[in-house]
């Protein structure tokens, strides 16, 4: 494999110098996906900006309408939120309708969402009531210290700048909130891709995902903007140098089955995830490697 010098430096490491892994695009837009020769992480070259995630959001190719599918995910993420906080106020970053945000409601929550998509937020609005903001975290300005518990899940390797997002989470967050993220973890991210490709291929539907069939094994890459594919190891390393201390980081054990993940597909899914799970149990939750894994972190230097 090719060594390159990237457009933007690590995230990680602020090396420049990569291995060249594959050639794909995201809206007619030419990228490639590149391993970091430092510290290893896997990202794309050039990284997708704010304004293009957006855009994404905005054209209505959104999927939250799936939400309610979505609920016994929100659930686990909240049972793993009231094992650090059970009230206050609570920010859901990418509230999408705001599904997530009425259920920590139901707990005893006060909600509040910020999501890229101005019809996501009218949506939240009007079925939930939920104070539902367009735009990022950054340009919402919000005071020091305000929120108890912040959730982004699947934001975390999306741009803007992850270590700048992170700060800003650690300045509106007091000082024994917690965050907790969902993160794809792409170390196995082929047998996610694989699973998807038979899906595909059962419903007829071709793998034009990006330029390559190969696109389709790594993630939702060729579909989302996404910037990042992280691993446990890589998604610890972050959050460190953001100057978060980890006090969690497990599978996200429930997963979602919209319309599409149905028959042989969704039996994949089942079967990888049950997978996943088992082999964590047997190392004792030291080894996190399913599709998607949940983190709880605190600030560092704060009190428990």
């Amino acid at each position: 494999m090719a060594s390159v010098q990237c457009h933007n430096p690590c995230v990680l490491c602020n090396s420049q110098q990569a291995i060249h892994l594959i050639n794909y695009a995201v809206r007619g837009q030419a990228r490639a996906l590149v391993r970091c020769r430092g510290c290893g992480l896997v990202r794309a070259d050039p990284l997708p900006t704010q304004a293009d995630a957006t855009a994404f959001h905005d054209t209505g190719e959104w999927w939250f309408e799936l939400d309610e599918s979505r609920i016994p995910v929100f659930d686990e993420v909240l049972d793993v939120v009231c094992r650090y906080r059970t009230s206050g106020r609570f920010l859901d970053v990418g509230c999408g309708a705001g599904t997530l945000l009425a259920r920590a409601r139901s707990r005893g929550f006060d909600p509040l969402g910020v999501e890229l998509s101005g019809d996501a937020c009218r949506r939240a609005r009007e079925r939930y009531g939920i104070d539902a903001r367009h735009g990022s975290v950054r340009q919402q300005q919000f005071a020091d210290h305000r929120f108890q518990v912040i959730t982004a899940l699947e934001m975390i390797d999306y741009p803007d700048n992850s270590i700048e997002e992170l700060s800003e989470y650690r300045r509106i967050l007091v000082k024994d909130g917690v965050l907790v993220l969902a993160s794809r973890c792409n170390r196995w991210s082929w047998v996610f891709g694989a699973c998807n490709a038979v899906h595909c291929l059962a419903r007829g539907k071709p793998l034009s995902v990006g330029d390559s069939v190969l696109s389709h094994f790594l993630g939702s890459w060729g579909t989302f903007t996404a910037s990042y594919q992280l691993t446990s190891r890589t998604l610890q390393f972050l959050l460190n140098r953001a100057g978060w201390s980890i006090r969690e980081l497990r599978n996200q054990r429930t997963g979602w089955s919209g319309p599409q993940n149905t028959g042989l597909s969704a039996a994949l899914f089942s079967a990888y995830r049950a997978g996943c799970n088992a082999f964590e149990r047997l190392t004792l939750g030291r080894c996190s490697f399913g599709p998607k894994i949940i983190v709880a972190a605190r600030p560092m230097g704060r009190t428990d």
